[in-house]
């Protein structure tokens, strides 16, 4: 994450799912929950309450506990989303399924040229690449629960607030996954004469190795007395970074490197069923 960018983190509560007009009524807005992040840290906290033109379903009270006397004495839309972009200034948007949130805002921003048009992150899609393989679904739930962290959902401020601190949690994981692959590159890089193309895409993904496939690989080659990068990418239907990374874990190949991608290498059995145990 970049330590000097800031962010708003944005959760709003309504009294359905519908912010398209071309699938029927639109839903309304009852409240936003904002929580504000600046080098690193949460600074501020923004939460409103939004007049509601009808009467609230039952099911939405039920799941929300807000109620139409919470909403009486509520500010209009208009005065809430003024707010609220008077709030966020130029902060990048956050917020996990952030297209929902956003769908609503811009749809009644756009009858009081109210627009959060600005760059955003989706925590849903963040959590569905680093914690692939870690958790059954990327609900804002399970991924509160992977990180430990207390969530009572269904409030706008409160899933606002945990989406902020699984925002914190989710770029620093990146960050360190980031660091590791640039580590990966300069390692390849400095143990290769070639300049390919995986050098000049150095900040490029290297991908994790999952326990079913590495434990799936390291059965594969029990059955196997030498091995070369180019049979494995192979009969593993594998590509080359996350094939290079299995062997470079096995040090199959000290590292292996671009030039030396077809040459055999003999497979270290007794290590490889250790590894299995």
């Amino acid at each position: 994450m970049q330590k000097d960018k800031s962010f708003v983190v944005i959760n709003i509560e309504t009294t359905g799912l519908n912010s398209n007009p071309d699938y029927g009524e639109v839903n309304h807005i009852i409240e936003v929950g904002a929580v504000k992040i600046e080098k690193g840290k949460i600074t501020e906290k923004f939460s409103s309450f939004c007049a509601c033109p009808i009467p609230l379903p039952q099911e939405i009270e039920k799941l929300t506990r807000i109620s139409n006397e919470d909403l009486k004495n509520a500010p209009n839309i208009k005065q809430v989303l003024y707010d609220l972009r008077k709030f966020c200034r130029e902060s990048e948007i956050v917020g996990h399924n952030v297209s929902f949130d956003l769908g609503f805002l811009n749809y009644y921003g756009a009858k009081y040229k109210i627009s959060f048009k600005q760059a955003y992150a989706d925590t849903l899609a963040m959590s569905r690449q680093l914690l692939k393989n870690k958790v059954v679904n990327f609900r804002l739930a399970t991924v509160a629960k992977y990180f430990k962290l207390k969530f009572k959902g269904h409030r706008a401020l409160n899933d606002a607030l945990v989406t902020a601190k699984i925002f914190l949690k989710l770029t620093d994981l990146q960050d360190k996954q980031e660091e590791k692959r640039n580590r990966w590159f300069e390692k390849h890089c400095a143990n290769c004469d070639r300049k390919c193309h995986l050098y000049e895409d150095k900040g490029r993904w290297v991908p994790e190795i999952s326990p079913s496939v590495y434990r799936k690989t390291l059965k594969w080659l029990l059955d196997k007395e030498t091995i070369t990068l180019v049979m494995l990418q192979r009969e593993m239907k594998m590509g080359y970074p996350l094939a290079a990374n299995i062997m470079d874990r096995l040090k199959l190949d000290g590292f292996i490197s671009c030039t030396q991608s077809v040459a055999e290498k003999k497979v270290n059995h007794k290590k490889i069923r250790r590894t299995i145990k």
